[in-house]
């Protein structure tokens, strides 16, 4: 039996009688440290910063809900009865409970009025606080990431991304960080909620939400293994003291309670809020009706400008499960992806029969992959997990332990793009143009989330656009509303690795208002489109694809198809996207040909500028100045 190491006696000895010494100091200390002068009270409680720590909202009242945050009655509204509250329990003398002591509850607040020298010089508050040293393994933290998810469609909230944070430690580095603690931020909603429901009480405040702690793996088998979301860890260029700052305020807020709001104060907005807590940069000076995850890191961008500071020290991809299976199928030959796909198809619970044809490497390459295809799919069917799926994914097993080991191939997944290196995501423009029927106009564009399909953005194979508002200006002053997508999202499933039962339809969904001619006369038809199709990549700069709408569209009421088939190229500064189609609609009784091309050049990190070309019964053009917030 293994016996274990002796303690050593005088560095734990040195330990007690240091902690000991310093809430003897602490409680000396509140017998002869007075209180700040009222002037520097005031002023201390009109700081930036105190107010960050409070979460003080524009209306003056904290957005934290929970009483336990506030040690005066009034805290929650009179930011000063707050701070000499918090003063006063600093400090008090230390009682039997460490941990139950101010210096150990707030310590975020401690260190700041530490720093602002309302408090004698103590030694850092975890070192006297066994629970916030044990939560946050400060001794062995190395870093903190902020990471970017993204987006999923299964859920409305997060269809714009989503972010969080791990605290790094020595421990963790050997396991990509899966042990260590993540930080997340979302709404409190019941199970069983609908979507409906969730959505209208999203958007309205109906939902109370609050930070949470789980150990990281929690959160990459959810995003990356179950919902199959790529990732990027952005770890944070953090000193000691913005570290500390950090990890001290996450300890007082996890569990509080806040408001929850999808389209503005959500995850992105409250991480914003930490980091400017941090270096004292107001992140959210602009933030209007809407903050995306991706927009906070553009705000820290703008930061790293203003201030020559960095924000971030290193970026790394983290592919989903789904990218890392589709890599391995990829690097099967053409046999090996024929004899993979059969098994998915038939059964793979006896696989040897199907097998047989293959060099032994060859097995071990096919075996491997079906186990990332299984592992894959049993976590797709979570918590059901169909029992043909685990015969399958036993089958495989049985029939790899029979084969000799491999060393892992080698081949690395190509990393993504950062959704934070393409263009933000609010779109303004100007532009002309002209109309065959209608004649010269200016044109007016807005959307305040536009991942548009002809823009430089990250979002891969697709677009997702909210709000998108077109006016045009005619020579006589006249204005009209050419378009109005409330929302429109395009997902082409390109990719050119076929795997067996897994799905290859892409599909795109239209909702709002437009402008069209209907008999030579002018309108603005409300309704929608939807359709489904397949798209392939013919290189890794070019698209195509096929989809046919079903349509429905009022002024006058009618219904209809639209086959279309289109082209998305794009080079460094320039993209192009061509679509050519036709629609028959039941109120027309014909069809009609519609065809528009669009080419965007970059001119800057921000800026672009776009020709638009359109004909639908009649030609026409538009070029404008495009800027992203």
């Amino acid at each position: 039996m293994r016996r274990l190491p002796r303690p050593d006696v005088s560095y734990c000895l040195r330990r007690f009688l240091g902690a000991c010494a310093l809430f003897f100091c602490i409680g000396a200390q509140a017998q002869v440290a007075p209180l700040p002068a009222a002037e520097t009270l005031q002023a201390l409680a009109r700081h930036p910063q105190w107010l960050r720590l409070l979460h003080v909202g524009k209306d003056g009242r904290s957005e934290i809900h929970s009483s336990e945050f506030f040690l005066s009655r009034d805290g929650a509204t009179d930011p000063q009865a707050e701070l000499q509250a918090t003063l006063q329990a600093l400090l008090a003398p230390q009682g039997a409970d460490a941990d139950s002591h101010a210096r150990c509850r707030f310590p975020a607040r401690a260190l700041w009025l530490a720093q602002q020298r309302a408090l004698p010089a103590h030694a850092l508050p975890h070192a006297a606080c066994p629970r916030l040293a044990a939560w946050a393994r400060i001794e062995r933290l190395r870093s903190v990431s902020l990471l970017l998810v993204s987006g999923y469609f299964g859920n409305p909230a997060s269809s714009f991304g989503h972010s969080l944070l791990r605290l790094n430690t020595e421990d963790g580095s050997a396991s990509d960080g899966l042990v260590d603690l993540g930080v997340n931020f979302g709404a409190l909603v019941p199970d069983g909620e609908s979507t409906l429901v969730y959505v209208v009480k999203g958007l309205s405040g109906g939902y109370q939400a609050g930070f949470s702690d789980k150990p990281y793996y929690s959160h990459d088998l959810i995003y990356s293994r179950t919902e199959f979301r790529d990732m990027w860890d952005h770890e944070l260029e953090l000193d000691e003291g913005e570290r500390l700052m950090l990890v001290y305020h996450l300890w007082e807020i996890v569990g509080k309670k806040f408001t929850y709001y999808f389209l503005k104060e959500n995850c992105a907005y409250r991480m914003a809020e930490l980091l400017a807590l941090v270096r004292n940069d107001d992140l959210l000076e602009r933030s209007g009706l809407w903050f995306a995850p991706v927009e906070m890191f553009h705000r820290l961008q703008e930061s790293e400008g203003r201030s020559g500071r960095r924000w971030f020290r290193a970026i790394r991809f983290i592919p989903s499960a789904e990218r890392v299976l589709r890599h391995e199928f990829g690097a099967l030959d053409e046999e090996q992806a024929r004899v993979a796909n059969a098994l998915i198809e038939h059964g793979a619970a006896e696989p040897k029969n199907e097998l047989r044809t293959l060099a032994s490497a060859q097995q071990i390459g096919v075996l491997d992959t079906l186990m990332a295809y299984y592992n894959y799919r049993m976590a797709a069917e979570e918590p059901h997990v169909a029992a043909e799926t685990r015969q399958a994914k036993d089958g495989v097993v049985r029939a790899r332990l029979q084969l000799p080991p491999s060393p892992p191939s080698g081949a690395a997944i190509a990393p993504e793009r950062s959704p934070a290196e393409g263009t933000p995501p609010m779109l303004a423009a100007i532009g002309v143009g002209h109309d065959a029927r209608t004649g010269d106009f200016v044109r007016l564009h807005w959307a305040p989330f536009s991942y548009e399909l002809s823009g430089h953005n990250a979002l891969a194979g697709g677009e997702l656009v909210v709000l998108d508002t077109v006016v045009d200006v005619g020579r006589s002053g006249h204005v009209t509303l050419d378009t109005l997508d409330v929302i429109r999202v395009k997902k082409f499933n390109a990719t050119p690795t076929r795997i067996a039962g897994e799905s290859w339809l892409s599909w795109q969904v239209r909702l709002g208002a437009r402008r069209e001619f209907v008999g030579g006369e002018q309108r603005v038809r409300v309704g929608g489109t939807f359709g489904g199709g397949y798209a392939a990549q013919w290189s890794d700069a070019l698209t195509v694809y096929a989809i046919v709408d079903g349509v429905a569209l009022g002024n006058p009421a009618s219904v209809g198809i639209e086959p279309q088939f289109g082209v998305v190229a794009h080079g460094d500064r320039w993209k192009l996207w061509l679509e050519t189609g036709t629609r028959y609609e039941s109120a027309a009784r014909h069809w009609t040909p519609r065809h528009h091309a669009e080419v965007t050049g970059r001119l800057s990190a921000n800026s672009a500028v776009r020709l638009e070309l359109g004909y639908d019964g009649a030609a026409r053009s538009a070029l404008s100045l495009i800027r992203y917030w």
